[in-house]
């Protein structure tokens, strides 16, 4: 199996690299797939072998570089519900000054596949990866990646990887 597969999506190209660690094809902090900030690219593989439905990647692509309120929207809701989370998860531990200038900032997408009930449209199955911040020093506040999940606009919820 090739380890690398190239895409031109919308005139811009995209270098995939496949670990066989993580059974995962991975774009490496690309700045132009989300606004303000460079993030990877992870797409799980689900088939045996590592193969990929390259269409379905593309259609992804196309989706977050071309729905940039509703992407924008998604990482501000993510955001707003991690930090109430990591607030009330550490208030014992933080003074509420500090907590006020935590931030959470996205390095990660996680494509899941595409979802589809019955007889309705497909849509596609995300993750928004991030690690939690001190605003005034760029400190990075801990080994847990936090993860928020979402099915096309819709938000599902966050969770916290402690593994």
């Amino acid at each position: 199996m090739n380890n690398v597969k190239e895409l031109t999506v919308n005139g811009l190209v995209y270098t995939f690299v496949y670990d066989e660690r993580y059974n995962s094809w991975w774009v490496m902090e690309d700045d132009s797939l989300i606004d303000n900030y460079a993030v990877a690219l992870e797409v799980e593989v689900k088939r045996p072998g590592g193969e990929v439905d390259w269409e379905e990647i593309t259609g992804f692509i196309e989706y977050l570089t071309g729905e940039k309120q509703e992407i924008n929207e998604n990482l501000d809701n993510a955001q707003t519900v991690m930090k109430a989370f990591f607030n009330a998860n550490n208030k014992e531990y933080f003074s509420d000054e500090f907590l006020k200038d935590v931030i959470f900032e996205p390095f990660d997408i996680t494509y899941n596949g595409l979802f589809k009930k019955d007889d309705t449209t497909p849509v596609f199955e995300y993750s928004f990866v991030y690690f939690p911040y001190y605003a005034h020093h760029g400190e990075d506040l801990g080994a847990y990646s936090w993860e928020a999940n979402f099915r096309g606009d819709q938000f599902l919820g966050v969770k916290r990887n402690i593994s």
